[in-house]
């Protein structure tokens, strides 16, 4: 069970990645500027915090 609120935050975080992680293997943007607007968008929405957007962004 999940003891406290980090618990829970980390834990919707978590299933938030997965279920973009499928998304992503159903669906190849057509350039990189696609797909860093894709990580843009999920750091907008506090999925991924800024060290994983700028990880990202590094590989373009």
């Amino acid at each position: 069970m999940l003891e406290n609120q980090q618990e829970l935050i980390a834990a919707i975080r978590e299933l938030l990645i997965n279920r973009q992680n499928i998304s992503a293997q159903n669906f190849k943007p057509e350039t990189n500027i696609d797909e860093l607007y894709k990580y843009k968008e999920l750091l907008d929405e506090g999925v991924i915090s800024e060290e994983e957007f700028n990880a990202k962004k590094v590989n373009f």
